[in-house]
């Protein structure tokens, strides 16, 4: 499995949608209709738990897409 389908699938976890949307690099945050506070807060947790890295809220919501939310995680 690839580092980013192992990154949708903590996303995946941590965002915890009723429904899970199918996801990929393209996947627009604007597109997902769940993706709300509670949404952002379980990725800021995702982020310190299995990255080791601190985010803020902004952060996340400046990321347009899936793949730059992964990007971020990885440090480009």
């Amino acid at each position: 499995m690839s580092d980013f389908e192992n990154f949708k699938e903590s996303f995946l976890m941590a965002v915890d949608f009723e429904d899970p949307p199918v996801l990929d690099k393209n996947t627009r945050f604007s597109s997902l209709e769940k993706f709300d506070s509670i949404a952002v807060l379980g990725t800021i947790v995702m982020f310190e738990i299995d990255f080791d890295k601190t985010i803020t809220a902004e952060e996340v919501m400046a990321c347009d897409t899936l793949n730059d939310l992964y990007l971020l995680s990885i440090g480009n």
